[in-house]
């Protein structure tokens, strides 16, 4: 069992233990509520005392933090989701956003810290038939590319709403921007972040299990945001007539979560609709009475996709993974890490329960009766996995259980399923803290570029080639063993010219469009930009290319300089 510090009490309450404690040990929680709120010492503090009620899943126990300080901008607001170990919430007077890891168990006091963001316009802010308390529920759920409190990668929050609408924000310059031109398709869609792609995914559409996801859905505006592509329809197990007839009766949801080691899973969630025990199609329900039609989980089916072709198969072993779902961002840890937890399963809150879904065997089981009242998962601060631990997760991912599928299917998909950014975040990525840097590297390149212009090459007697710099009179000679320059042709006719100008001025443009066009320099230097200025970066380099081409044709080059091939006769006056 895990084990937990400083236990003031312990009491049995409709079957589940109760503890109050001082602090906890690092693993998974969910935050049920905060209650007990009483002023703080002191008359102008306007902070306040509060309680940090828990669920443990691992000795499924209800644990409370006593005598937590929390600021006014954090008792004032609502949760809208968690992600990366914090958790996010909203202020419903003034709509202001708060990222704060002090609700995480696993984080010390002494790192505990608050980032207050501006306000965040909803989609349906000027709806007259909604208010400002209503808020909270357009959120659709939200998502961390790093965590705040790590000085080497740049931190954005995005939160996506009901509807096809995303509004993300830099940590560091606390400016919202909004996605509103997303397909219609992406309305039931939840935002999730990629450490291994380095990209914000927007999670398939629930109608594509039986086909493939379609590809005319245009890219988002946002360079770090594109919709999860899937690579083919995902194929479920084989099964009987009836189990397939209920498949059909379910509404599907799907969710995306990333191991420790870089693996990516769909999971789709499938639930199911009955009355008096009957299940019923969603529609069939307008001439039922909703007091008797249920919902609840029938199934869940992860698909893991391969490394290398990128293609979704369905699993039914991930070794030691658990998962954890619910309104945080899902994610998995493994089991052996924190004692009490159920390997190769999944951990999820419904009907004010938590469950557990055992993932080979399909079955459930349910952990908690006390009427809980959340589903938020807090993720424990990430540790590094030992090599052992990565080896039996990659030993477990390559003994899955793929259905048969044919050769043709395991192929590539003819555009490609490659993500908008491939290079993980380890690699060789521009980052905010890099531009002084990258700026000095583009610079030299760029006087690489007008400087190469003004070299040539001369053949002497020997027919040893040399490369030197031109002049205003001819050709500066370095390495040539004879400072006189005998044996050398007439130097002069080599002397710098107007056209080495023109080709050298073209050469910089030409270099300038082409870091224009590439992913990394504009993340770097621009990695928000506006829906006209991404017209702009996308329209310019194409037109200083194609003119450039064009005044290369009409003043053609003479020159072999550094960099050039030395082909036929020398003579280029």
């Amino acid at each position: 069992m895990a084990k937990v510090a400083g236990v003031g009490e312990s009491r049995i309450r409709r079957g589940m233990r109760l503890l109050t404690t001082s602090s906890l040990s690092p693993a998974p929680y969910m935050l049920l509520s905060v209650d007990g709120i009483r002023k703080s010492p002191g008359k102008r503090n306007r902070d306040k005392i509060a309680n940090f009620n828990f669920y443990s899943p691992m000795n499924q126990t209800r644990v409370t933090l006593a005598e937590q300080r929390i600021p006014e901008s954090i008792y004032l607001s609502r949760n809208i989701g968690s992600s990366r170990g914090w958790v996010i919430r909203m202020n419903e007077e003034d709509l202001t956003v708060h990222v704060t890891n002090m609700f995480n168990p696993s984080a010390p006091k002494s790192t505990h810290r608050i980032i207050s963001l501006p306000m965040l316009l909803t989609p349906y802010y000027h709806a007259p038939d909604l208010s400002k308390s209503m808020a909270t529920y357009q959120v659709r759920n939200v998502s961390l590319s790093s965590s705040p409190d790590n000085p080497d990668q740049e931190c954005i929050l995005a939160v996506k709403f009901w509807g096809s609408f995303v509004s993300y924000c830099a940590i560091w310059d606390g400016q919202w921007r909004h996605e509103l031109s997303l397909s219609s398709r992406a309305s039931k869609s939840f935002v999730f972040y990629s450490n291994n792609d380095a990209t914000f995914y927007l999670t398939p559409p629930v109608d594509t299990f039986f086909r493939k996801d379609g590809r005319n859905m245009p890219e988002p505006c946002f360079s770090y945001l594109t919709y999860y592509r899937q690579a083919g329809p995902l194929i479920h197990p084989k099964m009987g007539e009836y189990e397939f007839e209920l498949l059909r009766r379910c509404t599907r949801s799907k969710h995306l979560v990333e191991s420790p080691s870089g693996d990516l899973f769909i999971i789709v969630k499938y639930a199911l609709q009955t009355s008096k025990g009957k299940p019923v199609f969603p529609g069939e329900t307008r001439d039922l009475d909703r007091s008797v039609v249920k919902t609840g989980t029938r199934w869940f089916m992860l698909y893991m996709r391969h490394p290398t072709t990128r293609v979704e198969s369905y699993v039914q072993d991930i070794g030691d993974l658990c998962i954890f779902l619910g309104r945080n961002e899902p994610f998995c840890v493994p089991a052996s890490m924190y004692p009490g937890l159920k390997p190769n399963s999944i951990y999820f809150f419904e009907l004010n329960q938590v469950y557990l879904y055992n993932i080979p065997d399909q079955t459930f089981s349910t952990l908690s009766y006390d009427g809980l009242i959340s589903d938020l998962w807090i993720q424990p601060i990430l540790h590094k996995i030992t090599d052992a631990q990565e080896t039996d997760v990659n030993v477990s991912a390559s003994h899955v259980k793929h259905p048969d599928v044919s050769s043709q299917s395991l192929k590539p998909p003819p555009d490609g399923n490659t993500p908008r950014v491939s290079t993980p975040n380890a690699g060789f990525h521009f980052k905010r803290r890099l531009r002084p840097r990258n700026a000095v590297l583009l610079f030299l390149l760029a006087v690489s570029c007008f400087v190469s212009s003004f070299t040539d090459s001369v053949k002497a007697e020997d027919g040893t080639i040399y490369f030197h710099f031109v002049t205003f009179k001819g050709m500066w000679v370095v390495d040539y063993p004879d400072l006189s320059g005998l044996g050398l042709p007439d130097l002069a006719k080599y002397r710098m010219r107007v056209v080495d100008w023109i080709h050298a001025t073209l050469s910089v443009l030409v270099f300038g469009a082409v870091a224009l066009r590439d992913k990394y320099i504009t993340d770097c230097f621009c990695p928000s930009p506006e829906a006209e200025t991404k017209h702009v970066l996308d329209i310019v380099p194409v037109g200083v290319g194609v003119i450039c081409s064009l005044l290369f044709m009409v003043f053609p080059a003479r020159r072999h300089g550094i960099g050039y091939l030395v082909t036929g006769s020398v003579d280029r006056r």
